[in-house]
C-alpha cells in the first residue's frame, strides 16, 4: 500500500499544482484533504501535517499563503519519495 501511494504521489503533486496555480481553491482543498488522511494514515504524518495546513488554507480565500504551502508540501512530499522503502 506504501509503495502505491508513493507511485501516485507524482500525480497527485501535479494535480495540486494545476489547482495552485488557477487559483482553484476547492480542489486544492479536496486533494490536500485526501492527502492528509492517506499519508498520515500510512507513516508520513509530516506530509499529512503539511497537507492538513494546505487544505485549511485553501478554504479560507483571505489567506494569501496558498502557493507558499504548496511549496512546503511538495518539499515534504519529494523528501518522502527519496527516502521511500524499496518496492
Amino acid at each position: 500500500m506504501v509503495s502505491r501511494f508513493l507511485s501516485e504521489l507524482p500525480a497527485i503533486l501535479a494535480k495540486l499544482a494545476l489547482a495552485v496555480e488557477i487559483r482553484d481553491r476547492s480542489q486544492v482543498a479536496g486533494l490536500a484533504h485526501q492527502l492528509r488522511g492517506i499519508a498520515g494514515g500510512l507513516g508520513y504524518p509530516q506530509l499529512g501535517v503539511i497537507a492538513g495546513k494546505l487544505e485549511e488554507v485553501a478554504r479560507c480565500p483571505q489567506t494569501p499563503a496558498m502557493e507558499a504551502t504548496f511549496a512546503q508540501l511538495q518539499q515534504q512530499a519529494w523528501q518522502a519519495l527519496e527516502v521511500a522503502p524499496p518496492s
